[in-house]
């Protein structure tokens, strides 16, 4: 990352939504079945060889990311950095890689005091990225939060900021 500290989580932001990519994806997928059986195959035997030959690119949640918002930790605060593809446009049928790189932003962090509980940490990071979701939607992409919310509650922050800095990974 950017800075010198322990990137926490790495959450991935993609191009739409995977209910919308998969809708598009299915769109897709039948009007080929449509124009093959229109050229004298069977609809099976269509649906078969369409498969075989497009179904690695079908996967939403590792062709369509075109970022990463990294949570970082580095001294006493934690810092949010973003790092995006710089394209415009993104298909959704091309599995093909994006240049990802950082993008600088101001005030992405916040302090983290020493009397605060694990939970208040918690929800401080959980605020962050709600509003970031927010950020990335009005943008048409899609800030997957789905781990993020599943795990961030049962974190010991204090126990785990407090090894980085027996580490010396953790100046404070």
């Amino acid at each position: 990352m950017i800075l010198d500290g322990t990137v926490i989580f790495e959450i991935p932001i993609y191009s739409m939504p995977k209910d919308k990519f998969d809708t598009k994806w299915q769109q897709k997928i039948d009007k080929m079945i449509d124009e093959w059986v229109k050229f004298g195959w069977e609809r099976e035997k269509a649906e078969l060889e369409i498969e075989r030959l497009y179904g690695a690119k079908a996967f939403w949640k590792y062709n369509q990311i075109v970022g990463y918002i990294a949570i970082e930790k580095s001294g006493r605060d934690i810092f949010f950095e973003l790092l995006l593809s710089q394209s415009k446009k993104h298909r959704y049928d091309c599995p093909r890689l994006k240049n990802i790189s950082y993008v600088p932003q101001v005030g992405q962090h916040f302090y983290v005091d020493k009397k605060w509980s694990n939970k208040e940490i918690a929800d401080e990071i959980y605020w962050w990225l709600k509003r970031e979701a927010k950020y990335q939607k009005e943008r048409h992409r899609h800030l997957d939060l789905t781990l993020f919310e599943t795990t961030y509650k049962h974190i010991d922050y204090k126990t785990l900021f407090a090894e980085m800095k027996e580490q010396n990974k953790w100046k404070s």
